[in-house]
């Protein structure tokens, strides 16, 4: 593209995570109207026009077979979250049915990449019952344990910038809504006890 000065990388930082992004790499990347994963084919600065200002992009195949080519180029300052597709060339089998088996070989396979096992059975039964909570797809909620064992982060991170869910924001709100259900079967409560001691009283007057 000859509108495009090539550069050597472009450097992303999200929630005290930096990373680097070069031609080649395998990414996620999210802008306020579209999620895309593909593999980065140019990184530069782009110019519409002689006029115009450069800005810098990243140009993405978003090709998903060597029949249909397909490519984006989205502007630096239009992400809102990239990160690296680890899973990219792993065979993710969302089809497994068996919950025992598919747990074993998943963390099989990540402990295969030298993480701790400790950490990531710990990690699968925090992600897993998340996952059903709020139906995550399967290669999904797999791509947010990649990113917290990469980066040595905690799970809710990749999980609201992948995912879109806010984990943390629903555990802080939890004591709001006990406290909510608590006022309303004490309410309930008391209505009941005015309720009986009404109608006690009025049999009493009835006598």
């Amino acid at each position: 593209m000859n509108n495009i000065k090539a550069k050597h990388y472009i450097e992303y930082t999200k929630d005290g995570i930096a990373d680097k992004f070069h031609e080649e790499d395998k990414v996620i990347c999210r802008t306020a109207d579209k999620e895309y994963t593909g593999t980065i084919t140019c990184v530069g600065e782009f110019k519409e026009n002689e006029e115009a200002e450069p800005v810098t992009v990243i140009c993405l195949d978003t090709s998903k077979s060597v029949w249909s080519h397909s490519s984006e180029i989205i502007k630096f300052d239009d992400i809102e979250f990239i990160c690296k597709d680890f899973l990219a060339d792993c065979n993710i089998d969302n089809d497994m049915t068996d919950e025992e088996l598919q747990k074993n070989t998943y963390i099989s396979l990540f402990v295969g990449m030298g993480y701790d096992r400790g950490k990531v059975e710990n990690t699968w039964n925090n992600v897993y019952s998340l996952m059903k909570q709020f139906d995550i797809p399967f290669e999904k909620a797999m791509g947010c344990m990649m990113y917290a064992f990469q980066y040595d982060c905690g799970i809710e991170i990749p999980l609201r910038n992948i995912c879109g869910i806010n984990v943390s924001g629903i555990e802080k709100s939890m004591p709001i809504y006990q406290r909510e259900a608590t006022k309303c079967l004490c309410g309930a409560l008391v209505s009941g006890l005015v309720y009986l001691l009404a109608d006690k009283l009025e049999k009493e007057l009835e006598k």
